[in-house]
């Protein structure tokens, strides 16, 4: 069994979740969705990210204290570090920025790929879904077939008449409604799950596919769709969008040789990606990998070893995934309606057993007619139920019992949707937070050195001196003072 499951799994190790494999705890098939200790390293794994992020904001927040220490402390022939190295290069600062900008703004583009494995992983899964409770369905309209068929027998033999009713007439008839009623039973005990079924499925293909306009998206009507047009492109974007506006405003205003607004753009836009914004960037990311782990694992243990080592509400899934190895969860209550089914030859026979004649007091009565009337309607009536009953129990084998219907599409939905789609898009998207944070940090380290050289932009050339005399002559002050130098009192001016 374990090897039959090892091979339908293999469908389900992508590249993907081998590298996503390599990046977790690796856990142990029985671990596995456990909170110890499958869940405490996922919260260790978490809680190391976290950290590393917040190590990188607080050397920021440092980088920034000093730049900002040294400025108001400093004098001008002692530290002038920024200031000298970075007079005259404005046009370079604006090339290296834009570049930087450009990056951020290509990785959050980005995220339409993921995004659109995401809608294909919950395509596939509603596809599945849909198909699934179809088959449900058609079962479900076999069942209600049966169970006419059997009312209709069953009226049929009650109202059968028989003019001289003895003691074996009676038993004959009543071991046919008997019969009958175990049929019945059968069937009824098989509907209540096939229709609890098809609600599961019906209420998840719609939370799945129900468009967001016009539905309650809060309340679990369209919310999936909602989240896939609305939260994915706001959660990605948000962290990041008000520093590239406020940056590439600060830019413009450099460009126009506007000091203040320059300076105060920039700085607003640092202040908003240094703080709030590479703080929601983490957070995002952190959730998005730690589910992608998850995922990841589930895929790399296997979809039907995972599902059957926890059986618990599984079971379905499980044996249609493992390539119907083991028991079918539905087995015993559709092998019980084809015992059921085979038992209706006792009830032709017990037609058929009707004697012509009747003993009353121990005296024997055979009229010229028959003693029962309605014999012939209900055993024509019993022979199209047989048929339809028969039809019945092999559509259920061929569908409950046979892998051919339900493994393709459980098959589908889970290596498909799950392990292919879903994994790869949560891994895209939290790949595109890694990169547009990587270019907005390299961005934020460069901005102080960047606000430094277009401030100097602006500085006011040198201011001629003034001349003593407004006329032709010209005289400086510098020749004046020379000429005052070598004359007589009498001579300086």
């Amino acid at each position: 069994m374990q090897a039959a499951l090892q091979t339908t799994d293999d469908e389900a190790k992508t590249d993907t979740v081998e590298l996503l494999w390599e990046m977790g705890p690796k856990p142990d098939l029985e671990d596995w969705g456990e909170r110890k200790p499958y869940g405490q390293e996922l919260a260790e794994l978490a809680v190391v990210c976290t950290g590393v992020g917040l190590a990188l904001l607080i050397f920021y927040a440092l980088y920034r204290c000093c730049l900002s220490f040294r400025a108001c402390c400093c004098k001008d022939k002692c530290c002038t570090c920024v200031e000298t190295k970075t007079k005259g290069k404005g046009a370079a600062f604006r090339l290296v920025l834009m570049f930087l900008l450009l990056g951020t703004l290509c990785s959050l583009l980005a995220y339409s790929r993921g995004q659109r494995l995401i809608v294909d992983a919950v395509f596939s899964v509603a596809k599945s879904v849909e198909r699934v409770s179809k088959v449900i369905g058609s079962l479900q309209a076999i069942l209600g077939s049966c169970t006419s068929s059997v009312a209709d027998v069953t009226r049929k033999i009650t109202s059968i008449e028989c003019a001289v009713a003895d003691q074996q007439t009676t038993n004959l008839l009543n071991s046919s409604l008997s019969t009958l009623s175990d049929v019945n039973k059968t069937l009824s005990a098989l509907t209540p799950e096939l229709a609890r079924f098809k609600e599961i499925a019906d209420d998840l293909e719609e939370e799945l596919v129900t468009n967001p306009q016009g539905a309650e998206p809060w309340n679990g009507k369209g919310r999936v769709q909602y989240w896939l047009e609305v939260g994915v492109p706001a959660f990605v974007s948000a962290p990041f969008v008000v520093f590239i506006m406020l940056t590439i405003i600060g830019l413009f205003f450099s460009c126009c040789k506007c000091k203040r607004p320059t300076s105060c753009c920039l700085n607003l836009g640092a202040c908003w990606a240094g703080g709030p914004g590479l703080t929601m960037a983490l957070v995002i990311f952190v959730a998005l990998f730690v589910i992608s782990i998850t995922a990841a694992d589930f895929c790399y243990l296997g979809p039907s070893k995972v599902l059957t080592q926890q059986a618990e509400g599984n079971e379905y899934a499980g044996y249609y995934l493992s390539g119907c190895v083991g028991d079918n969860p539905l087995g015993e209550e559709v092998n019980n309606v084809a015992a059921s089914v085979a038992n209706l030859t006792s009830v032709t026979t017990a037609l058929d057993a009707l004697p012509a004649c009747g003993n009353i007091n121990g005296i024997e009565i055979c009229p010229d007619e028959p003693i029962c009337k309605g014999v012939d309607a209900a055993s024509q009536s019993l022979e199209e139920a047989r048929l339809v009953l028969d039809q019945a129990v092999f559509d259920l084998q061929r569908d409950v019992l046979n892998c051919s219907v339900f493994e393709p599409i459980i098959e589908h939905a889970f290596y498909d949707g799950v392990c292919e789609e879903a994994v790869e898009g949560l891994y895209s998207i939290w790949a595109v937070v890694v990169a547009a944070a990587v270019f907005t940090y390299m961005t934020l380290l460069v901005l102080p050195f960047a606000t430094a050289s277009f401030a100097q932009d602006f500085f006011p050339p040198e201011k001629p001196e003034k001349k003593l005399y407004g006329g032709k002559s010209g005289i400086r002050h510098e020749e004046l003072k020379a000429h005052n130098a070598g004359a007589s009192p009498l001579g300086r001016v």
